[in-house]
């Protein structure tokens, strides 16, 4: 009796996965641009307590990571009468026709200069202050944004005298800064690893007990085909030839069922 002995394959799977890696680095961009605001022929200051003056010019206040710093300003003044009129300037010796620059409310730099009064301070005529350009200062510092105005000097405190002038004209000059923060970042796209799943099927092995080495029996499929009843038919003539000397078995068959027949028939009369 053969026993077939036989072993399962063992079909095994396995998935890595790797961690994507995420690195970066932050750096900082910045672009900026200058705005300019300005005014000519404005107004007159007409006596102390005139107040402030608004321009009517709005600096739109900045945007998160933006700066607004001023980069210069500037002031043009004069004061006039007619000539021969009376008092002149220089009898009247006003002593504080200043301006100051304001955005939003908050001052640019300082007053502008006093005007001359007379020939002796270093006006055209007693009558003319002759025109006075100077810088309020200020470069550098930082601004909110707001409307422009220009201020007496009367709101500082100088009211000792009329200080009646004009204001030619005036400029202010802004850089506009945006901080941008620029993010680069490296990432390891992630990486999945699927080995091939191998499957590993031992071989059948048949062992015939009791006997000698192992032998492998391979089964065999016999695929049987219908067919109709069989036929018996019995020819007539001679035998067909075989190959094969059949004479001599032949007449001795006979002779011995002769033989028989006649033994029957004798056995079979009565005594």
């Amino acid at each position: 009796m053969n026993r077939v002995i036989g072993a399962v394959g063992a079909i095994a799977s396995t998935t890595g996965f790797a961690v994507a890696s995420l690195g970066g680095s932050a750096s900082a961009a910045v672009s900026c641009s200058e705005e300019s605001y300005g005014q000519t022929a404005i107004f007159q200051f007409l006596e102390n307590g005139s107040g402030a003056h608004d321009t009517g010019l709005d600096v739109p206040g900045p945007a998160a990571n933006e700066t607004l710093t001023v980069v210069s300003s500037t002031w043009t003044t004069y004061d006039y009468l007619d000539p021969e009129s009376s008092p002149s300037r220089a009898e009247q010796n006003e002593l504080n026709e200043r301006v100051s620059l304001a955005v939003g409310g908050t001052q640019v730099g300082g007053l502008s200069t006093d005007l001359a009064d007379s020939t002796e301070q270093g006006a055209p005529t007693d009558w003319s202050s002759g025109i006075t350009s100077g810088s309020f200062g200020g470069a550098g510092s930082s601004v909110a944004g707001g409307s422009i105005s220009l201020r007496h000097s009367s709101l500082f405190g100088f009211d000792d005298s009329a200080n009646s002038f004009i204001v030619k004209s005036f400029s202010l000059t802004l850089e506009r800064c945006l901080t941008t923060v620029e993010t680069t970042t490296t990432t390891v796209a992630p990486t999945t690893t699927t080995p091939g799943v191998t499957t590993t099927i031992p071989a059948v092995t048949t062992t015939s007990v009791g006997a000698g080495a192992p032998t492998t029996t391979v089964a065999v499929t016999t695929t049987s085909v219908a067919s109709a009843a069989p036929t018996t038919t019995i020819g007539t003539g001679s035998l067909p030839s075989t190959g094969g000397q059949m004479t001599l078995p032949l007449m001795l068959a006979a002779l011995a069922g002769l033989t028989g027949t006649a033994l029957l028939v004798v056995r079979r009369r009565p005594s």
